[in-house]
């Protein structure tokens, strides 16, 4: 696993690291090999608005510890809501495998991105995964851990500068801290892209998750940072037993047409969707990013929505009027609003998307990861 930081972020120092080390957001396994197992290990993509045919690399890496919770770093979502954000079930983010829909999560309310301080993150799935969930660590850190060979995983950049595979390598704890703990090369290391993932540890009755990657030295050589599981039970805890009972929260409402119904908070609005003001004065449910509007037949291209636009929701792809605009081409459930919040400029569509897609760029390749 190698780390390539993303050109906007390598100038990201996270204060509270050692001369050198940066701000990690999608590093690979340095050293390290293909990993075709580890099915709990997921990469983390940025959703799109556009039906793109060509799938995004993952960003970043996280790790099922539960049927519905994905654990991360706090970073990973800089800039983003979590259902913002899609998690991959596979070995290669631009290849075969499941894609899981977010419909809730939380940052540390302690989080500090200046100095990287409690960098960790959960995310709810709307549905229990299928995969078998990591165990947590069972044990606290403390001094004896120092030499321990352990073992990490992640989507980030690997020795070729590519990110998006799953990889694996094995690291050497180097020294424990009171929330954290530093590994150095066994002879992997974390990179640009494995923010996020699992350091894993075999203390005989199986692998058990000990740490969540945060940072690293700039040329992913020298040594990585975790943060400590057993120091986040707090946080990761109450959170697990909520998802077990959590109802699961749509993140599109297809049946409602949003051009007709108004809201006052987003908690009234699906997962992926925001109480936007309208120029009437009014709030509608909608995507920040895009007018007004209404969703109609399932699509593959812009060419079959006559003037309208193909948007993807997920996996399902469907032809975008705004609201005012012709109807575009019916479907049974059709109906939902998407608002641009306080804009009354005369935008394009297609202008609005290429201005969210900029932002999801910019916003989405951030790391922290050693």
């Amino acid at each position: 696993m190698r780390r390539l930081l993303p050109l906007a972020l390598s100038a990201m120092a996270v204060g509270c690291s050692p001369a050198g080390e940066v701000s990690a957001t999608s590093a690979p396994i340095v050293g390290g090999a293909p990993d075709d197992g580890d099915p709990a290990v997921v990469g983390l993509v940025g959703r799109s608005l556009r039906c793109l045919r060509d799938r995004p690399a993952a960003t970043c890496t996280g790790t099922l510890i539960a049927p519905r919770v994905v654990l991360t770093a706090a970073h990973c979502l800089f800039n983003r809501r979590p259902s913002d954000v899609r998690v991959f079930f596979g070995k290669d983010s631009a290849g075969a495998g499941v894609f899981a829909d977010v419909d809730d999560g939380r940052v540390h309310p302690s989080f500090d991105r200046a100095t990287g301080a409690w960098d960790v993150a959960l995310l709810r799935l709307a549905k229990p995964a299928s995969a078998v969930p990591v165990a947590l660590a069972a044990a606290p850190l403390d001094a004896t851990w120092v030499g321990s060979e352990v073992r990490i995983v992640g989507f980030g950049v690997d020795d070729a500068k590519i990110a998006g595979t799953k990889r694996t390598g094995t690291a050497q704890v180097s020294s424990v801290e009171e929330v954290a703990f530093r590994y150095q090369p066994a002879p992997a290391m974390t990179c640009s892209g494995d923010s996020g993932g699992p350091v894993l540890f075999d203390d005989g009755s199986g692998e058990r998750l000990i740490g969540v990657t945060r940072s690293g030295d700039e040329a992913c050589t020298e040594t990585g940072t975790a943060l400590r599981v057993d120091a986040l039970r707090s946080f990761i805890d109450p959170f697990v037993s909520a998802a077990e009972a959590a109802p699961s929260r749509p993140l599109f409402d297809r049946g409602v047409d949003e051009c007709t119904a108004s809201c006052t908070s987003d908690d009234e609005c699906p997962a992926a969707m925001s109480c936007l003001p309208e120029r009437s004065g009014t709030r509608r449910c909608g995507l920040p990013s895009l007018l007004g509007g209404r969703l109609g037949a399932a699509c593959a291209s812009d060419a079959e929505c006559g003037a309208g636009t193909c948007v993807a929701l997920g996996d399902d792809c469907r032809c975008f009027a705004p609201c005012g605009a012709p109807t575009p081409p019916a479907d049974p459930d059709s109906g939902c609003d998407f608002s641009r919040r306080g804009d009354t400029s005369p935008f394009t569509l297609g202008a609005l998307l290429l201005a969210a897609l900029a932002r999801g760029i910019r916003s989405g390749t951030g790391r922290s990861v050693p």
